[in-house]
């Protein structure tokens, strides 16, 4: 299997053939706090910094042929999304589905320079959405090496199984192996950053989960 990320050239130019609005109109405007740019993402708030990147074309399975892999500067939790195609359309639906529904709107959206992302929709997207974007460029590749690490943990992880060709099926297991392994700069796992717990594994299921007030809960996630 060989994995590659899109760059400038090697996709084409990609232009939407009907106006942002169309995948963008349900969309309330959400206006950011003005505030001056540093030279350095400030990484204190979970969900502020995403970084994005498209991995493929892979072997094709039920149609698709790519992944758009989203994780967040801070708590490292990734999100890996298979896409048919890599459209300005679909990859900008998939970011909104994926990303902006469950953690709502970043400060900060870290791409490289593909055709989709220097698209007019995409411009439109982040205007919208009130949010920065921060391009990578080829001379700094490492700028958005988070994503690029991601890729080869994906890569490894798919690969390694005899049924390699059904990545699709083995994409969500994937992805929560990579939430629940401990990071060692983070000194916990993806999974404790952003619920302030382990998720229950498979294992934890012969074992009966203690029960704890709602209010009780979320003053100790706050904590």
């Amino acid at each position: 299997m060989t994995f590659s990320a899109t760059s400038p050239s090697a996709t084409r130019a990609i232009h939407p053939t009907f106006p942002p609005s169309a995948i963008l109109r349900c969309l309330p405007p959400a206006p950011r706090h003005p505030g001056h740019p540093t030279p350095h993402l400030q990484q204190d708030e979970r969900f502020q910094n995403v970084h994005i990147d498209i991995v493929g074309p892979l072997p094709m399975d039920d149609g698709f042929t790519y992944i758009v892999m989203m994780i967040d500067r801070f708590t490292r939790r990734p999100e890996a999304t298979p896409i048919r195609d890599i459209t300005a359309a679909t990859v900008a639906k998939t970011f909104i589905n994926t990303w902006v529904s469950r953690f709502g709107t970043p400060d900060t959206v870290t791409t490289d320079r593909g055709a989709q992302f220097e698209s007019e929709l995409w411009r439109h997207l982040m205007i919208l959405l009130g949010s920065k974007r921060i391009r990578t460029t080829a001379y700094h590749p490492c700028a958005n090496g988070m994503v690029e690490r991601l890729h080869r943990h994906m890569k490894q992880a798919l690969t390694s199984s005899s049924s390699n060709r059904r990545w699709v099926d083995q994409l969500p297991l994937v992805l929560l192996n990579i939430r629940t392994s401990f990071k060692e700069d983070l000194q916990c796992t993806t999974t404790e950053m952003v619920y302030g717990t382990m998720l229950a594994l498979p294992a934890d299921f012969l074992v009966k989960a203690s029960t704890i007030e709602p209010g009780t809960f979320v003053r100790q996630l706050c904590d």
